[in-house]
C-alpha cells in the first residue's frame, strides 16, 4: 500500500489534543484550494488534518476511488498520532469515504458533517450509494441554503429516517459553503461539534 503524508492545520502547527481533531475529507473530483481555507479557519478551535482523496495514490486505472487505500491510510495517521476520538466534515462524494471509516471503525468517531452531501454518486460510470441507515454517530447534514444536490423536501425525508441526523444550512450560498460564506460554515460547525458530539 502507497502511503501519503497528510497536512496538519493547527495553531502550533501540530495536532493539539486540548482542541478537538478534525479530519477534513475534500471533495472528489473538485479543486482542493476552498477546502484549505477552511482548514486554515477551522484550525483556530481545532486541529484539522486534511485529507485529499483526489492524489493520485487513491485513483485507480479505471478512474475509480481506491477506497480500501483510502481507509487504510486514514486509520494510520489517526494511529500514529493516537486520536480515537475524531470529528469528521465531508463534502460531496466524500461523505461516501466518511461512512465507510465510520462503519468500519466507529469507535474512532464522534461525529461526523456532511457538506453539500448527495444521496448517490456516479463517478465515471461508477455508481455509490451512500447508505444513511447504517450511521450510527450523531451527524450533520450541511447544505448551502440554495444547493440543488438534494431538495429540500429530499434532505427533509433523509433527516426524518435517522435519529442520528441533523440538518442545517449556509445562508445565501449556492453550494459549497465552506468557500463561499466561511464565518457561518464554521459558527455551524463550531455549534454541532459542541452540542451533538455527546456519543462514546
Amino acid at each position: 500500500m502507497h502511503e501519503k503524508e497528510f497536512k496538519v492545520t493547527a495553531k502550533n502547527k501540530n495536532i493539539d489534543l486540548d482542541n478537538p481533531p478534525i479530519l477534513y475529507i475534500s471533495n472528489i473530483g473538485s479543486n482542493t484550494k476552498s477546502f484549505k481555507d477552511a482548514s486554515n479557519a477551522l484550525s483556530s478551535e481545532y486541529s484539522v488534518i486534511q485529507f485529499d482523496p483526489n492524489d493520485d495514490i487513491y485513483i485507480n486505472e479505471d478512474k475509480s476511488i481506491n477506497t480500501d487505500n483510502c481507509i487504510a491510510n486514514i486509520l494510520k495517521i489517526l494511529d500514529i498520532n493516537n486520536l480515537n476520538a475524531i470529528h469528521i466534515i465531508s463534502n460531496g462524494v466524500s461523505a461516501y469515504l466518511a461512512c465507510i471509516f465510520a462503519l468500519k471503525y466507529p469507535d474512532y468517531v464522534k461525529s461526523m458533517i456532511f457538506e453539500d452531501y448527495t444521496i448517490e454518486f456516479n463517478i465515471h460510470n461508477i455508481s455509490l450509494k451512500l447508505d444513511i441507515n447504517k450511521i450510527v454517530h450523531p451527524t450533520l447534514l450541511l447544505r448551502g441554503s440554495k444547493s440543488k444536490i438534494v431538495s429540500s423536501q429530499q434532505n427533509q425525508t433523509v433527516v426524518m429516517s435517522n435519529q442520528f441526523l441533523r440538518s442545517s444550512s449556509v445562508e445565501n450560498v449556492e453550494m459549497n459553503g465552506h468557500s463561499n460564506n466561511v464565518d457561518v460554515f464554521v459558527s455551524q460547525v463550531s455549534k454541532f461539534i459542541s452540542i451533538y458530539s455527546w456519543f462514546n
